[in-house]
């Protein structure tokens, strides 16, 4: 299996045999390091990491 920079989504359709009814939601979730939020936020977060230099030590001093 390889690996992709694209994280997981969960589509906001209702579940059809299994998993929560996301319908409600109105918005995809991705599921990215461990952590739940809308592909906005996702995509909104890696844009910032891509601008800043040294973004991946900031990470890591916020943890």
């Amino acid at each position: 299996m390889g690996t992709s920079s694209t994280p997981p989504v969960v589509r906001d359709a209702p579940a059809r045999d299994h998993g929560p009814d996301l319908s409600t939601v109105g918005t995809d979730l991705v599921i990215a390091d461990g952590e739940v939020m809308t592909y906005g936020e996702y995509r909104r977060q890696a844009r910032a990491r891509e601008t800043e230099p040294d973004g991946r030590e900031k990470e890591l001093l916020e943890r």
